[in-house]
């Protein structure tokens, strides 16, 4: 079974995603998760809560950008 990626684990979440060079953004009705790829920041508006889901999702997506190195 092929191993989902950070856009179809945040799709399931139920996110929108908005992506350029510079960032990359997943957005729903409550809150922004902003991924800032030139300072390599995460930046999250209105959150409510971190869930495990939506942790893993963060973590894949800083790994799919390489970020951990």
């Amino acid at each position: 079974m092929k191993e989902k990626t950070a856009d179809e684990m945040f799709e399931e979440l139920g996110y929108m995603t908005d992506e350029n060079k510079y960032r990359t953004i997943y957005s729903n009705r409550d809150e922004d998760i902003i991924f800032d790829n030139e300072i390599k920041t995460i930046l999250i508006e209105n959150n409510t809560e971190i869930t495990l889901a939506k942790l893993k999702a963060i973590n894949k997506k800083v790994g799919e950008l390489g970020w951990e190195k």
